[in-house]
């Protein structure tokens, strides 16, 4: 077990802490995300050789990161000021080093020493927003965007190859102007592995899927927007709000809502 640190303003209001194994415990009580992956054989066979565990920061490294995390906050729109995140250390082989949220207001950190940039930090208190103001949300993707969840079938191969984001846990799949149901697979089904998957665009109205971002999908949101952003409108979400040079319909109308 760590000791919960917190960095404090005016020595008294706790912004952000660093968490330990026990908040990563309430976590997975809460949204099962490594027993679901561990009942999934390729999300399974695709984690099996990293460590998904608590990492103990050094004092010193605790207090610089608490300190540098800080002066990003100086830097956030306005919506993400008041959020609280704990952020819990993990091993750096944890999903494969990517740096993701738990619930209820967890930045998931692996130590991989690639360090953390204020846009990773700003893209994940944007899921912990989404968290916190899901319903919200929800209204958002379908009144503003024309994504609602999807309640349908996919195709069985592709179902077996979806690979579990713990950012999306909640509504893992939706479907675009009633169209197009964008999902993250793995590439190779026999051999898993967290760095080679793909986004890809099922069609419920001809059941055939294109590995390429539908062209009116891409309009409206942005030609700019990396293809992996398309997987979720809260993944969208968080990479549109967090560059501001991407300007389309889509974001002008979240920066609209949300900033």
């Amino acid at each position: 077990m760590g000791s919960q640190q917190s960095y404090q303003i005016g020595g008294t209001t706790p912004f952000y802490s660093i968490g330990s194994s026990t908040e990563l415990a309430n976590a997975e009580a809460i949204d099962h995300y490594r027993t679901d992956c561990q009942e999934s054989r390729t999300n399974r066979i695709a984690r099996d050789r990293t460590t998904y565990a608590y990492n103990r920061m050094g004092a010193q490294e605790e207090d610089r990161f608490l300190a540098m995390i800080h002066d990003f906050r100086n830097r956030l729109p306005d919506a993400l000021q008041p959020i609280q995140a704990v952020i819990v250390p993990l091993m750096p082989s944890a999903d494969a080093g990517m740096p993701h949220t738990r619930p209820p207001n967890l930045i998931a950190y692996p130590l991989t020493g690639a360090g953390l940039s204020f846009e990773t930090f700003s893209h994940e208190l944007w899921h912990i927003h989404q968290r916190m103001r899901y319903k919200e949300w929800v209204e958002f993707f379908e009144r503003g965007w024309g994504f609602k969840p999807f309640e349908g079938d996919v195709p069985s191969q592709m179902d077996y190859v979806l690979r579990i984001n713990p950012d999306t846990m909640t509504d893992p799949l939706w479907i675009w102007n009633d169209t197009w149901v964008p999902m993250c697979v793995f590439l190779n089904p026999v051999t898993p592995e967290l760095s080679q998957t793909d986004v890809w665009f099922y069609n419920v109205r001809s059941k055939a899927h294109s590995q390429q971002i539908p062209s009116a999908m891409a309009e409206f949101f942005s030609k700019r927007l990396p293809k992996t952003a398309f997987e979720h409108p809260c993944e969208l979400a968080a990479y549109g709000l967090t560059d501001a040079s991407i300007q389309s319909v889509a974001m002008v109308r979240a920066r609209e809502r949300w900033v």
